[in-house]
């Protein structure tokens, strides 16, 4: 219908060979179990100026090309399954905002955009997203990005997970990339996850990038050589509690204005590597933390750094430990400090050490 509403109840079924368009409308009213099954160079839903509304169970598949479904604002009662091949965009908002239910799944192959959106996008619990090599997951022009608990994320090589003016991801949530990638970018805002979260991304990547970046206990980030784990331009990084960070050679662990770790979190990194570092701020490190990192390495480096008690930072060859640039060091009781030949210990401007 090309002036009119389209009318559909459920349990309608669409399939078309390549070159095809599923639907067309100024307006839609869809009902559940829609299925639409398309070629390539395909659209299965596209309508012009209203919202666009997936009724539960909604499953669509096209092959190369192709685009799932466009709207000025887009959303899903629950269970959507998107299935494209490559070059080939899912979800597609030219105006507002894109809010998809529980038990969502996106599927793409390579050069390919999961979700669109102009304005915010949701994304509820239990949903999923697959796309191929050079790729982007999530992308937010000007709104936030809220993922829901218990997410999974899973891009190919030269990708970038999530993108958007601000970055919320749910407890237990998965984002996976492969080489020259990056997990969480947030333009202008904070990046904020919650408990259990696991990144695990390729060589030469970005973990999380953002204003400010909160991380909730018990989560971990794991990258490869020529990598960042974290990375806040402006406001502090706060991690929580049994944080675990493993970064490979030639990598940075956490750089930041002003870094907070909770106790009894790790950090382990390669050769030619930096575990900590805050050029002006101040670094405050809990306790029962452990730093590890290769040889030519630095540990710890801020304009004043804190280390809780029964810590330990372990160190290679030609390597510092821990280094205040313009402030003090100051460390709890029962720190253990071990490096190799040819290395600096503790480096500061004052220094004290607890019993």
């Amino acid at each position: 219908s090309k002036e009119g509403t389209a009318n559909l109840k459920n349990n309608v079924e669409i399939k078309a060979s390549n070159n095809s368009i599923g639907i067309y409308a100024n307006n839609v009213v869809l009902g559940d179990s829609l299925k639409i099954d398309l070629g390539s160079n395909s659209t299965a839903i596209y309508v012009k100026s209203s919202p666009v509304v997936l009724g539960d169970n909604t499953q669509i598949k096209a092959s190369d090309n192709s685009l799932g479904v466009y709207g000025t604002k887009i959303s899903s009662i629950g269970n959507l399954k998107i299935d494209l091949g490559s070059n080939s965009t899912a979800i597609y908002t030219k105006d507002l905002d894109v809010n998809l239910s529980k038990g969502a799944e996106i599927t793409a192959a390579n050069n390919s955009l999961g979700i669109y959106g102009k304005g915010d996008v949701k994304l509820d619990d239990n949903s999923k997203i697959s796309l191929g090599e050079e790729s982007t997951a999530i992308y937010s022009k000007e709104g936030s990005a809220n993922l829901g608990k218990n997410v999974e994320i899973k891009v190919g090589n030269k990708s970038t997970g999530l993108y958007g003016k601000e970055v919320t991801l749910g407890d237990s949530s998965k984002v996976s990339l492969g080489e020259e990638s990056t997990a969480i970018y947030s333009k202008e805002g904070s990046v904020n996850l919650g408990k259990n979260v696991e990144i695990t991304v390729g060589n030469k990547s970005t973990g999380l990038y953002g204003k400010g970046v909160t991380l909730g206990d018990n989560s971990k980030l794991s990258l490869e050589e020529e990598s960042t784990a974290i990375y806040s331009k402006e406001d502090p990084i706060n991690l929580g509690k049994n944080i675990e960070i493993t970064v490979g050679n030639k990598s940075t662990g956490l750089y930041g204005k002003g870094i907070n770790l909770g106790d009894s979190s790790k950090l382990s990194l390669g050769e030619e590597s930096t575990a900590v570092y805050s050029k002006e701020g101040s670094i405050n490190l809990g306790k029962n933390v452990g730093i590890t990192a290769g040889n030519k390495s630095i540990g710890v480096y801020g304009k004043e750094v804190t280390l809780g008690d029964s810590s330990k930072v372990s160190l290679g060859e030609e390597s510092t430990a821990i280094y205040s640039k313009e402030g003090s060091a100051n460390l709890g009781k029962n720190i253990e400090i071990t490096t190799g030949n040819k290395s600096t210990g503790i480096y500061g401007k004052g220094i004290t050490l607890g019993r």
